[in-house]
């Protein structure tokens, strides 16, 4: 027990890093929860923290944990009273074609329309309190120009947010509460202008669709796609072709504006202000360059923020950005552990709920391990580099220069492995290649051409600086495409459970964090987590909300999805989540499998009659089309799913699901074990009772 408390003594200089982490805890715990607790609950949490933390106060190791303790409860508290702060009126159906009319708030490109976000909106048919807060609408075409602030009329259907994909899959109605977004739809009318606001947030908008305008006037689709993502953070205008070439090669976190920008615009401006106040000695001799530049370093990030729309990777990014330039302003170490502690602790505390979203959790867990690995190594880098002879010292640097880039890269891709695996179900296997080859084009030529670009854009000027972006951005996104084709590009895995991320995340922060050896003891969760995805069972028959969409398993653990080209989200979500390529799925196996049958193994399907007959593991499952199909599931099968309504009291199956229950509950899932047991699973039970859910 000494030894232990003495290990603990040694690294009295880190405790105060965990406090984020438990702040972060506190949300987690949150979201964790299968039921919505007492509103009240955060508070005593609060209290029952203080008080211990009081009781705990004389011992300092004692007063650690009892920090501990209230950081997780004020994370907790934070969040709940978030989640009810926002609360706002969601849809409970889908509507007919009805008049919507409202302020739009945000507008972003959709392919070749429009995607705008209406504030306070009114819908016909409504009353006040029935209706939502905010709806999304995709309004076809561009040539009608819709900004921020505008007051708009449009005919449009409206759903509720969509249920996951599967239990277990991406939560969007969680996502849509915390945006207060109630409601999603399409147009089937041109949208009328009514009014044209003049407000600070219409003239924001106004100068991101310019420059949104321009770069698809100027330039070819795909290079404007990306010149708008870079700098308005607009991704509607990329193709899925090239966004999956950007996701396949490694280089998707290019498309979304974040710490690589926000880090790259502001460490150009602030090493060419100070190059150029060291050029003139009147200047360097009276005025500290330094400090002058990283004031002016911030004040272009944050005109870099409100330009690109400032979503929360911007904000995020931001913070970080400031964080470390206001540490060279002060006279403070600006890479260091407590520098990127207080960034997340920022950020926690402005949106809490930014904590289950992969982008933050991908980007500090890169900064993190990037920290980590520099206190590991840079006394090391130091020593190398230190030699009196001028060749020596610049081969030596060239070395270091070249491995570093290496190293981070490949430090950064282990850090963010974890949540790729849990939130997309794939790694590219050439990201380090294609970063190192793309790098360096994206911050020599394209971020800083597209900068001068939009500074001389107001004189007519942008054209060259904007055609040399181009190409640029060109170079890149063929090189995307080359690396996103070559063999072996992606490796795709099965669903990681949660509880194998949280071993990984646990140990990687108990390497990060301390500084003595026994930080090595992180190494073993993160193994067991790495290898958690093949513990992992997937359903043997899987159904979307309705019973839109089914797919089964065959007798090689592959999935057969009903053919069709409909619900493609749910495809690709079912295929990735087993482990599959939606580009490598075998449709037409699949297509044969419905129309002519499949035998393997003891594994069958059959479908005829108006419906399927599915035998897996000595259990018969129906999947039923239409009413005859549905007397014939009921009579042969233990579990029938109904694409119609149907009556529980007629069918003589174990279990009937039917259509009306599969709107009600979403997604359903079916696990057959070896032993013929059935574990049936819906959205609604694996989300639980909480504010956002239906």
């Amino acid at each position: 027990m000494s030894f232990l408390r003495d290990i603990i003594q040694s690294e009295k200089d880190r405790w105060v890093l965990w406090l984020p982490m438990f702040l972060a805890g506190g949300i987690a715990l949150y979201f964790a929860l299968p039921f919505e607790p007492v509103w009240y609950a955060g508070e005593l949490l609060c209290g029952g923290a203080a008080g211990l933390l009081f009781f705990l106060w004389r011992s300092p190791e004692r007063r650690f944990a009892g920090m501990l303790a209230l950081a997780l409860a004020i994370g907790f508290c934070l969040v709940q009273a978030r989640a009810h702060m926002l609360s706002a009126q969601v849809l409970e159906k889908k509507t007919r074609a009805v008049m919507v009319s409202g302020k739009v708030s945000a507008v972003s490109i959709a392919g070749v329309g429009q995607r705008v976000l209406i504030e306070n909106p009114s819908i016909a048919g409504f009353d006040k309190d029935k209706t939502p807060k905010k709806v999304r609408i995709k309004i076809n075409g561009l040539k009608t120009r819709i900004n921020a602030g505008d007051m708009i009329s449009v005919k449009a259907v409206l759903m509720p947010p969509p249920m996951p994909a599967m239990p277990g899959a991406y939560d969007i109605p969680r996502k849509f509460w915390f945006e207060q977004l109630g409601g999603v739809g399409f147009a089937v009318s041109k949208a009328n202008i009514l009014a044209v606001n003049d407000s600070w947030d219409s003239f924001l908008g106004k100068i991101r669709s310019d420059i949104n305008f321009y770069f698809l006037q100027a330039l070819p689709k795909d290079e404007a796609g990306v010149a708008m993502s870079l700098v308005t953070g607009e991704q509607g205008g990329n193709s899925r072709k090239l966004a999956n070439a950007y996701r396949d090669s490694g280089i998707a976190h290019m498309l979304s504006v974040s710490g690589l920008h926000m880090s790259m615009l502001s460490g150009m401006v602030f090493s060419l202000l100070r190059l150029f106040i060291a050029a003139f000695p009147f200047l360097a001799l009276r005025y500290n360059g330094k400090k002058i530049s990283a004031a002016v370093a911030i004040v272009v990030a944050f005109a870099y923020l409100l330009i690109s729309g400032m979503a929360v990777p911007a904000q995020r990014a931001f913070i970080m950005v400031t964080v470390v330039l206001l540490a060279v302003i002060f006279d403070r170490q600006a890479i260091s552990m407590r520098t990127i502690g207080f960034a997340l602790l920022a950020v926690l505390l402005w949106h809490p709920e930014a904590l289950v979203g992969a982008s933050l959790q991908m980007s500090f867990a890169a900064v993190y391990a990037l920290i980590a690995a520099y206190e590991a190594g840079a006394g090391k880098i130091r020593n190398y580099l230190h030699t009196k002879n001028t060749l020596s010292r610049l081969w030596r640097y060239a070395v270091v220069w070249l491995l570093g880039v290496l190293i981070t890269d490949f430090v950064a891709s282990s850090a963010t492995t974890p949540f790729a695996l849990y939130h997309f179900n794939r790694i590219a296997s050439y990201s380090m290649l294609c970063n190192l080859l793309t790098g360096p084009i994206l911050g020599v030529l394209v971020m800083p051409m597209l900068l001068l670009a939009c500074l001389l854009m107001p004189f007519g000027l942008a054209d060259m600086p904007l055609s040399l972006a181009g190409w640029g951005i060109s170079l890149i996104n063929d090189t995307a495409y080359g690396i996103a084709q070559m063999p072996h590009a992606v490796m795709v895995v099965p669903a990681m459970p949660l509880w194998g991320l949280l071993l990984m995340v646990i140990g990687g922060l108990w390497l990060f964090l301390w500084k003595q050896r026994w930080r090595y003891l992180g190494i073993m969760p993160i193994v067991i987590g790495l290898a958690s995805p093949y513990f992992y069972s997937f359903p043997q028959v899987l159904a979307a909300q309705g019973g839109k969409l089914f797919a089964v398993m065959n007798a090689d653990g592959k999935l057969f999805i009903e053919p069709g080209r409909a619900n493609r989200i749910n495809r690709e979500s079912w295929l990735s989540r087993n482990g599959e390529d939606y580009n490598l799925y075998d449709k037409q196996a699949a297509e044969e499998a419905f129309a002519k049958g499949y035998h393997k193994d003891g594994v069958d399907l059959k479908c005829e009659g108006g419906w399927c007959r599915y035998a897996y593991n000595g259990k018969i499952v129906g999947i039923a089309s239409d009413y005859d199909g549905l007397k014939a599931a009921c009579k042969n099968a233990q579990v029938v799913f109904s694409k119609v309504n149907a009556k529980h009291e007629y069918c003589k199956a174990e279990i009937l699901i039917e259509r009306r229950e599969m709107w009600k509950n979403g997604a359903y899932s079916l696990l057959i074990d070896e032993g013929g047991a059935l574990k049936i699973l819906n959205d609604a039970e694996y989300m639980g009772r909480r504010l956002w859910t239906p």
